[in-house]
């Protein structure tokens, strides 16, 4: 079992690495203003790059309060900000944040990674193969525990299988295996 748990955690690891860990910085930090259940996300296509927000914002926090904190932390460049953390999802574009919030941090404004469909893919594809391979594990255990169960065991599940509750007749040391002198196999 601890071979399936860290088969598990390796392609949970290895399919998380598609690059949300450079967004790290922006989710510990609107975490820190109080919300809640934050996921931070940047798609780019279209020769446009979004960056969303998803959460629960603290009680009396505005919109603006968690886009300059994207503003300040969000290593990428980006061109349009959607916040899913109020009901009216605003969305700002990268011009509006200048005005309202100044300058950003040059090296902040760096290309975002591809992180793709094809890099998606690749993630459902590692984590399947270590299911499979966490089954594959699991399946060979149950066998051979089965295989490995005393003569008395797999005797009295043949008998119970036949829906009377007696052994077979060639069962060893039955009266009609005695009486026939055989040897059962």
């Amino acid at each position: 079992m601890r071979r399936v748990a860290a088969l598990v955690l390796c392609g949970l690891g290895l399919a998380g690495c598609g690059g949300s860990a450079d967004y790290r910085a922006s989710r510990r930090a609107l975490e820190r203003a109080g919300y809640r259940s934050v996921s931070v996300t940047v798609r780019s296509g279209a020769g446009l790059v979004v960056a969303r927000v998803d959460g629960h914002p603290p009680g009396g926090a505005s919109p603006d309060d968690a886009a300059a904190t994207v503003w300040r932390t969000l290593p990428v460049r980006f061109d349009q900000l959607v916040l899913d953390t109020v009901p009216a999802h605003p969305s700002y574009r990268y011009q509006d944040l200048v005005a309202r919030f100044g300058p950003r941090d040059p090296s902040l404004d760096r290309a975002p990674t591809q992180h793709t469909a094809r890099s998606q893919l690749l993630g459902v594809i590692v984590v399947g193969a270590v299911l499979a391979g966490a089954g594959l594990v699991v399946g060979v255990a149950l066998v051979r525990r089965g295989l490995r169960a005393p003569p008395e065991q797999l005797d009295q599940a043949e008998g119970s299988a036949s829906g009377f509750g007696t052994p077979s007749p060639m069962a060893e040391g039955s009266a009609a295996a005695d009486e026939a002198g055989e040897m059962p196999s």
